[in-house]
């Protein structure tokens, strides 16, 4: 289980959304209201009848989101709300980190 403060799950929200580079698929937080454990899951944009070549750069999209999502789920994050200072350099480090750490 992964226990980090608000800020490092920002940092780390930061660092997914700097992957997933753009909104057509993103990765979202399962809307679990009131549960400890934070679950993933994947949405995309839906876009109509496209070329070949364009769906399969969409799958691809919806892959990588998945793989992610697969990583995030398995960290069994948890999130203490309580106030904690992080500087810019310290949370700008922190999404640097999850990046590293979400592509491998």
């Amino acid at each position: 289980m992964t226990n980090m403060n608000y800020r490092e799950y920002t940092a780390l929200m930061s660092a997914v959304d700097k992957i997933m580079e753009d909104r057509t698929v993103s990765i979202s937080e399962n809307p679990n209201w009131g549960a400890d454990l934070k679950t993933f899951g994947v949405n995309w944009s839906a876009c109509g009848t496209q070329s070949i070549e364009d769906a399969k750069k969409f799958a691809e999209k919806i892959n990588k989101a998945c793989k992610i999502a697969e990583k995030l789920n398995a960290m069994q994050i948890t999130v203490n709300y309580d106030e904690e200072e992080l500087d810019r350099e310290a949370y700008m480090a922190l999404i640097s980190k999850y990046i590293e750490e979400l592509q491998d």
